[in-house]
């Protein structure tokens, strides 16, 4: 398990970072409703959090936005963020890419 600490601690905290320490989809209720992002990276490793992390962004991510879903293609250890993203893409027009990373992440522009 992670601390909120170690999270930000790496990362460069600027005013459009916004943090919301708990489990996901939560901590969704900090998030102001008409919030949009142009990045959002899902990590949770479980579908029921992927699944529902993609309810909750996909509408709320800008057209041209990126979303970034760890673990996409993770050789069989996290097998249900692969469910979980394809059935959500399933009638959507984006597609998911590869990053050749050590994580099999999975990356998706959203169509203009």
């Amino acid at each position: 398990m992670t601390t909120l600490r170690l999270v930000i601690r790496p990362s460069k905290q600027t005013l459009f970072t916004f943090y919301c320490k708990g489990r996901f989809p939560e901590t969704a209720t900090a998030v102001p409703s008409d919030e949009t992002f142009a990045f959002v990276h899902l990590d949770c490793d479980l579908e029921l959090p992927i699944a529902a992390g993609l309810e909750f962004f996909y509408p709320r991510l800008a057209p041209g936005g990126m979303m970034v879903i760890h673990d996409y293609e993770s050789g069989g250890h996290w097998p249900g963020v692969r469910k979980a993203v394809n059935e959500f893409l399933k009638d959507k027009p984006e597609s998911i890419i590869i990053v050749p990373d050590k994580s099999g992440t999975g990356v998706f522009r959203k169509i203009l």
